[in-house]
């Protein structure tokens, strides 16, 4: 038993190793279990579960402790990683990975979710193939589906479907049901809330965008104050950088600096160098 394994020290007979039940081998210190294991190459630390669940490999505190018998091929590794949150697992869920402290640790029924980094993807229950790397990455994902978060803080906020974010904090305030958005670079559409269909890449592009639809946000800053336009096509450096409004859906602006003052003008056209920087309202124009 644990509290008198049957091989020990001479002068510390409640520390060694000892036979926990059927094809068990346990390790005790103080005459408490440390770790256990099993015939299914499965090591707990801190915990006894024997569900006999195939494939399963553990190593931390209370990790996968809310696994139970056909929840297969995961590994939990790290402080409470896994752990249910006091529910246990379903048959469903399979293929979960969680390396670090509180990675996946609300998971029940969700399967094929990856989460890397320190608080990564804990709250996720029913959600499927997420993948989140870097610490605190798509921790507000519960049932979702589909969701790819790489950097610190990426996806922190999302509740959303089938976006993508690299970056540090890209997409790291989206609160709402936001969906196939891609943003790459550090703030990259960090304050989305309910618009999809976006591609941001670069530091800053579309950081401040909450509900524009099917935007494209390329270059440093691109896009930078937009709120909610629609359907512009911003690329360059500091391009379109002020806050577009609704009115301006549509807009084009290619190149360094083009249409930087642009706030709801409609139907405007800009290309090259500092093309149609300062207008700010009117409509229609066209700059080469």
């Amino acid at each position: 038993s644990a509290s008198a394994p049957a091989y020990t020290f001479n002068d510390d007979p409640n520390t060694g190793i000892y036979r926990t039940g059927a094809d068990g081998i346990g390790l005790s210190t103080g005459g408490a279990v440390r770790m256990i294991l099993d015939d299914n190459s499965r090591i707990s630390l801190s915990n006894n579960d024997s569900s006999g669940a195939v494939g399963t490999t553990l190593f931390g505190y209370n990790a996968g402790l809310g696994i139970v018998s056909g929840a297969h091929e995961n590994t939990f590794i790290g402080y409470l990683s896994g752990s249910g949150a006091g529910s246990t697992m379903t048959a469903t869920a399979d293929g979960n990975t969680g390396v670090g402290v509180y990675t996946l640790q609300d998971i029940t029924e969700g399967g094929q979710n990856t989460a890397i980094g320190g608080s990564a993807v804990h709250n996720v229950t029913e959600g499927n193939l997420n993948t989140g790397l870097g610490f605190a990455t798509l921790g507000s994902v519960t049932t979702q589906l589909n969701n790819t978060a790489v950097g610190a803080y990426a996806g922190s906020a999302t509740t959303g479907a089938d976006n993508t974010y690299v970056g540090h904090k890209a997409g790291y305030g989206a609160s709402g049901a936001e969906a196939n958005n891609v943003g790459v670079g550090s703030n990259a559409l960090t304050a989305i809330v309910d618009g999809g269909y976006n591609t941001s890449l670069g530091f800053n592009s579309g950081k401040a965008l909450t509900t524009g639809d099917q935007n494209v946000f390329v270059g440093n800053a691109a896009g930078y104050a937009t709120t909610d336009v629609d359907k512009a096509v911003i690329v360059g450096d500091n391009a379109a950088i002020a806050n577009m409004t609704s009115d301006a859906d549509g807009t084009v602006a290619v190149g360094q600096k083009a249409l930087t003052s642009l706030t709801s003008g409609q139907g405007n056209v800009a290309v090259g160098f500092e093309a149609l920087d300062a207008e700010d309202d009117g409509d229609f124009n066209t700059a080469v």
